[in-house]
């Protein structure tokens, strides 16, 4: 519906009234009492993890959409902009309903070109290119171990259905890496991490927001997908899991020392997706809830901080953290903007990413005292260097780059604020999301 009506009317305001209506109208619709189904076919069924992306899906959507008023205003393509964006969020609908695991592996991988087109046409920089590349070679190069195994289920058992059981015969720790590396990749872990920061930089603002907030999130679900469908047949868990969560604490430590404001929220992404790998792998209702909690946490977080670089950007025209002093000085109302979602991203109550990793500490404590001292050591230097960002940008002398005369959008404000709200409001009402 969306995507024909943005086709017939591709006005701006017409697109966000009709977006936003939909995000509305599904988000309240999704979810059933008792985390029970609320729509079930051969092929697919929506329970309280599809529903959830689906809904924090739409509701970037909309918020993207919001935030890239400057393609309208300058005519740079409206209509296939949008598109392109409906057309994304149509797929990751699909992707998060289907429960047929060949058509999942094929939209899991469609999802790329919609992403690559947006970034090709919109990004800054020629070395978008390049960019693009690495995150098609990552991605579609992961993702074929996990193809030909899908293809040898289907021969063992002769069904594709993620609801029925699957026969597996001599599983090992090479079948259980063939079978989660693609995921491991879209989240993405440390190491294989490199086309996430170069995709991040060369992506204009909307490429960045559904990045962060919903594509990570597709190698989120299919994880715990996974987990729990082959989780007695999975091998080496508490091995990726130790390795995710120190991959994640050096992923932090490089975020003290980074200097471009886009690569720095990139790799942070890096840190917090490795909190759902400690989560999934937890195999325990305490950390499946953390870890969903965590993916919706960070799908609002790190898309408003991108929008929030995004406006650092047009009043500095760079993304250098010490060419970005003495914000505070002549923008008070960013400052407070960046001191709340700092704020949501460091953990800090009333953030629901204060309860998603109470929750995976708790699921950590039982697993092993290594893992919860791994979890607090991350949380403190992700503390860390969502300070540093914030005082490298607001504080210090003011930059004699910084543009003295831009206007104030209040459209920015507004969707600033319907990513903090949500983020906090769950806290209150933490049942909803996490099927607890």
């Amino acid at each position: 519906m969306l995507l024909a009506g943005v086709l017939l009317s591709p006005s701006w305001a017409y697109t966000m009234a009709l977006s936003l209506a939909a995000a509305t109208l599904t988000t309240m619709t999704l979810f059933s009492p008792g985390g029970a189904p609320t729509m079930a076919t051969i092929t697919g069924s929506i329970d309280q993890i599809s529903s959830t992306l689906m809904a924090l899906t739409l509701w970037v959507t909309a918020l993207m959409l919001l935030a890239s008023w400057r393609v309208w205003a300058n005519k740079d393509r409206p209509n296939i902009f949008t598109g392109l964006i409906t057309t994304l969020a149509a797929i990751l609908l699909m992707t998060f309903y289907l429960k047929h695991f060949l058509l999942f592996y094929v939209l899991f991988e469609v999802s790329l070109v919609p992403t690559l087109m947006v970034i090709l046409g919109w990004g800054y920089q020629p070395e978008r290119l390049q960019a693009s590349m690495y995150f098609l070679m990552y991605t579609l190069i992961a993702s074929l171990p996990l193809l030909l195994n899908i293809i040898a289920l289907f021969n063992n058992s002769a069904h594709f259905s993620m609801i029925l059981p699957f026969e597996v015969i001599s599983p090992n720790f090479l079948w259980s890496l063939c079978m989660l590396t693609a995921f491991l990749v879209k989240l993405p872990i440390f190491f294989l991490h490199l086309w996430l920061p170069k995709a991040h930089v060369q992506a204009p603002l909307a490429g960045s927001m559904i990045l962060a907030a919903v594509l990570l999130k597709l190698g989120g679900y299919g994880l715990l997908r996974i987990i729990f469908m082959f989780s007695p047949a999975l091998k080496g868990g508490a091995l990726i899991m130790l390795y995710c969560l120190v991959g994640g604490g050096l992923t932090s430590l490089l975020c003290l020392r980074q200097s471009d404001l886009k690569s720095l929220i990139a790799l942070s992404s890096v840190a917090h997706m490795s909190l759902v790998i400690a989560g999934a792998f937890s195999e325990s209702k305490w950390g499946s809830a953390g870890a969903l909690g965590i993916m919706i946490a960070h799908g609002l977080t790190s898309s408003c901080m991108f929008l929030l670089a995004n406006i650092t950007y047009e009043k500095v025209n760079s993304r250098s953290l010490y060419l970005s002093k003495g914000m505070m000085m002549l923008y008070p109302a960013t400052t407070m903007w960046w001191f709340l979602i700092v704020a949501m991203n460091m953990a800090a109550p009333p953030s629901v990413n204060l309860l998603s990793e109470v929750l995976i500490m708790r699921a950590g404590l039982s697993y092993s005292c290594a893992a919860l001292l791994a979890l607090a050591v991350m949380s403190m230097v992700t503390a860390g260097y969502s300070l540093y960002m914030f005082s490298a940008i607001q504080h210090g002398q003011m930059s004699p780059h910084l543009n003295t005369k831009p206007a104030e959008n209040y459209l920015n404000y507004l969707s600033l604020m319907m990513h903090w709200a949500p983020g906090n409001a769950l806290f209150l009402a933490p049942l909803i999301p996490m099927g607890a």
